[in-house]
Parts: C-alpha cells; sequence; structure tokens
C-alpha cells in the first residue's frame, strides 16, 4: 500500500533487486548450509544436487517480483552485486531512454 501511494501521487519507482552470485547461481560444490533468517533452523545439503532446483526458484521469485512491480507500475531492475552501482546506473537509464 504505501509503494500505490508513492505511484499515485505521480513519483518514479524503481526496484533494484541486487542479488550476489552465490544468490543467483549458486556457483559452489559439495556440501552448503543454509540458515532460515526467521527460525535459525539450519540445513546441510549437496550444491550439485540442488543447483538446477535453487536456480530454478530464485527466477520464479524473480518472476514474482516482477509481476507485482507490474502490477504497481514501477520498474523492477534485477542487478548482481558483482555489477558497480555507476554500470547499473548507466545501463538502466540507457534502456530507459530507449522506451522513451
Amino acid at each position: 500500500k504505501v509503494l500505490s501511494h508513492y505511484r499515485h501521487q505521480g513519483h518514479e519507482l524503481i526496484l533494484f533487486h541486487v542479488l550476489t552470485p552465490l544468490e543467483h547461481r549458486l556457483p559452489v560444490s559439495g556440501p552448503i548450509r543454509f540458515r532460515d533468517m526467521e527460525t535459525g533452523e539450519e540445513i546441510v545439503t549437496d550444491a550439485e544436487e540442488i543447483r538446477d532446483e535453487f536456480i530454478a526458484a530464485v527466477n520464479a521469485w524473480q518472476s514474482e517480483l516482477d509481476k507485482l512491480c507490474k502490477g504497481f507500475e514501477f520498474a523492477y531492475v534485477p542487478v548482481s552485486s558483482e555489477t558497480p552501482l555507476p554500470r547499473v546506473l548507466h545501463d538502466y537509464f540507457q534502456t530507459r531512454t530507449k522506451l522513451m
């Protein structure tokens, strides 16, 4: 509701969603530990065994965020933490300019 309030007042909203390579590609092998940030519960699993399912879940989550943002008429921009901020902003504004 808060975001739609700003949008209806004429503000342009942009969600820059920053993900690390670990979050986006799971580029590790062997055992990996996951900890639930809310409950503290931990599981240990093998990265290779879950990689495809993990990546699919991250992609589905990003797709849901994109749909949510479109529903509120603001931009969703997924970004790698490896990309320098000036490059992120340059690319975003260059793409935006082409769309206008």
